[in-house]
């Protein structure tokens, strides 16, 4: 078996080669090529001692001891990032996430046997070939998931594992072993023992994934879901709640559109959809995008102009699109959906219309500001903002009125 590398991977397996020393291609990259996908890393795994790595490769590129203690380091080639690392064992896992030691070793199979998946425990040289002890080429070709040896064994490890097995179920399109499904069912309590973070990281690659319903699926079958948010578990067995899941089939691939699909019924529910984020530690900027969206979701308006414009300042020019995406899954998901369809097609084409025409949303849009008011006498803060709010809309029912001279003769005429 020959599979086409990257120069620079060769050059690196080359120089360590021509040191005496071992080297491969590893994990997510051999797998990736035997999919004929395209790796996005490329992993190197070596008996050379992280010392000897950096002293036979610092007159050639940037070497960075990214993680020196655990024998990875990272050299730059061609403004691109390979990461070396030596052959090691692990010790145990007493904190479920990181082992306590780890020991280097001369054996490639003895390095392979400590990985998560055998999918990911294959090795590849262009001398030697494949390297594959645990039987992952089999399993791609079965489009199966499988732990490497003892399920038990490598989630009591890493719990994080059961939330990879489920991204790469997702994200492969592959199903998840009996043995391994029944082993994370089993322990499914111990993700207490992962960090949020961490957690959000994988649940979002789920939600990008092609299939993102099934790894939610996967979650409720599991007993993991209300783990990792705990505001489904109001809504779990309502009918709405199978419609989002089934709305992100339809949906693309933005986190906050689908963040927004599977909190929909959360938010119809009048709970807050933004705590769930919260407990995740998503950032605000997401926590107040999806909740802002799920707001206006909640509250369609009329096809007035004065109506779709005050929708349109509500939800911020900056979330129409992902506004119109949860829309159009949720009715795409709905079995009777035509006049919803088409409510929402006039209300995109309204909105597209309004924006090419500049027309004034905001406050900021207005040809007038808080200083011209204080010149026309009035001090009061207060006030001031009233009277801006006043005059948006009489310019949301009128925009040619968006004049400063006119607004000021409007305020003397009415209001001052």
């Amino acid at each position: 078996m020959k599979l086409k590398l990257p120069a620079e991977v060769n050059f690196i397996i080359k120089k360590l080669n021509d040191q005496s020393f071992e080297a491969y291609i590893v994990g997510g990259c051999v797998r990736d090529i035997l999919l004929l996908k395209e790796p996005k890393d490329w992993d190197i795994c070596t008996n050379a001692l992280p010392q000897m790595v950096t002293d036979i490769f610092k007159s050639f590129c940037k070497v960075i001891p990214t993680g020196a203690k655990h024998g990875t380091v990272t050299l730059l080639l061609n403004k691109k990032h390979f990461e070396v690392t030596t052959y090691r064992i692990d010790g145990a896992y007493s904190d479920f996430r990181r082992p306590d030691s780890i020991s280097f070793t001369s054996s490639i199979e003895e390095d392979l046997s400590r990985r998560d998946f055998t999918i990911n425990a294959m090795a590849y040289n262009p001398s030697k070939g494949l390297i594959d002890p645990h039987g992952g080429q089999r399993d791609l070709s079965k489009k199966v998931i499988n732990c490497v040896g003892d399920p038990e064994h490598r989630l009591f490890e890493d719990y994080l594992r059961a939330l990879r097995a489920v991204r790469f179920s997702c994200q492969l399109e592959f199903e998840i072993s009996p043995a391994t499904s029944a082993s994370i069912k089993r322990h499914n309590d111990l993700i207490i023992h992962i960090s949020k973070e961490r957690i959000r990281e994988e649940f979002i690659k789920i939600l990008l994934s092609t299939v993102p319903e099934k790894g939610v699926k996967i979650f409720i079958e599991y007993g993991l879901l209300f783990y990792i948010i705990p505001e489904l578990i109001y809504v779990a067995e309502s009918p709405l709640f199978l419609k989002s899941l089934k709305a992100l089939g339809y949906s693309p691939a933005d986190l906050i559109t689908r963040l927004a699909i599977i909190l929909y019924p959360v938010r119809h529910a009048n709970k807050k959809p933004a705590n769930a984020l919260k407990y995740l530690r998503f950032d605000n900027d997401t926590a107040v995008s999806v909740s802002n969206i799920l707001d206006c979701a909640m509250a369609l308006p009329s096809l007035s102009m004065k109506a779709v414009k005050k929708f349109m300042t509500k939800a911020g020019i900056q979330n129409l699109d992902m506004l119109f995406d949860l829309l159009t899954a949720n009715a795409k998901a709905a079995d009777d959906n035509s006049e919803e369809l088409l409510y929402i097609e006039n209300l995109k084409d309204k909105c597209s219309g309004i924006i090419k025409e500049k027309e004034p949303l905001t406050l900021k849009d207005l040809d007038i500001d808080g200083n011209d008011i204080k010149a026309l006498g009035v001090v009061e803060g207060k006030k001031i903002g009233k009277l801006l709010n006043t005059l948006l809309d009489i310019v949301l029912d009128e925009p040619k009125l968006n004049d400063k001279e006119i607004l000021k003769n409007i305020l003397k005429d009415k209001f001052i």
